[in-house]
């Protein structure tokens, strides 16, 4: 049996040191062990189990509630949340979550090669890819992530889709654009790759600008007369500096700004009707089919 240090299990879950320790004095569901130098540790079964609690969380779930319910009936309420998936989907997000926490590129590779044959790449992407980085906390925690396993998953799942991408034709120069962009400090590439070739394969032509733009460079954007939609995405937490330059360049482009990304930035950009919000590749697949 593996057990876990409070590090691993922020890297595994998403779920930060300081909220743990709150956790562990108020509520009964979690009980870690501790060394003898009375250093925290946690198995591999209350790892599992602070991973269904995050997904009942980010859920709606309040904690009050999950304390009150026993393990299994955690695991149950899980299940009816998963329940809208495909049962085949889920077990391959299990299988991508064991690969990522054993740093296992043989077992990636089998499952992402068998995804493939099965859904193809887009319907990968928004039925699996998405939803097992969502409920690793790749997307909501990024800064709780161990650099081990995030570079190891994230680097395995870019590389997968910028080769998809590059088989992809060229669209043709009447194609809408669309500009996309992270703004400076924001490293976290991947979801913007995922964008890019949801964009592509739908006809668009992408103006990919990648990470770390400054936000005072984008009015450049105007210039361009074929660009109908802008996207960025913010993953790390948003500073006050970054969401005003995001409200003042949706106040200047000419067309709409959409931010997505981490959910907990999103009340900070919403107050400005110049800047929409994105939730899902569901929600922008719609969006770029109605506007081509």
């Amino acid at each position: 049996m593996i057990d876990y240090s409070v590090a691993q299990v922020e890297a595994i879950t998403g779920i930060k040191a300081h909220t743990l320790r709150v956790w562990e004095r108020r509520y009964n569901f979690i009980n870690p062990s501790r060394t003898e130098t009375n250093i925290r540790y946690y198995t591999d079964y209350e790892v599992r189990l602070l991973i269904c609690i995050g997904l009942l969380i980010r859920s709606g779930y309040k904690l009050s509630g999950i304390d009150s319910m026993t393990h299994d009936e955690i695991k149950s309420e899980v299940n009816k949340i998963i329940n809208g998936r495909n049962s085949q989907d889920t077990e391959e997000i299990a299988g991508l979550t064991l690969s990522m926490m054993n740093l296992d590129e043989t077992t990636f590779n089998i499952i992402f090669q068998r995804l493939i044959i099965r859904k193809g790449l887009l319907k990968t992407i928004t039925d699996v890819i998405y939803p097992f980085l969502s409920d690793a906390g790749f997307l909501w925690s990024s800064n709780q992530i161990s650099p081990i396993h995030e570079h190891f998953i994230t680097n395995l799942i870019r590389q997968k889709i910028i080769a998809a991408t590059d088989t992809l034709p060229v669209n043709r120069l009447e194609s809408p654009g669309i500009v996309m962009f992270l703004p400076t400090g924001e490293d976290h590439e991947i979801g913007l790759l995922i964008a890019n070739f949801i964009a592509r394969n739908l006809g668009w032509k992408v103006y990919y600008l990648g990470q770390n733009v400054p936000i005072t460079d984008m009015s450049l954007i105007n210039t361009l007369s074929d660009v109908k939609l802008i996207l960025s995405m913010i993953i790390t937490p948003l500073s006050e500096d970054i969401a005003d330059g995001l409200i003042e360049l949706g106040n200047i482009l000419a067309a709409p700004l959409f931010v997505t990304g981490n959910k907990e930035n999103f009340g900070a950009v919403a107050t400005s009707d110049k800047v929409k919000i994105l939730s899902s590749p569901d929600e922008l697949i719609k969006i770029l089919e109605t506007e081509y």
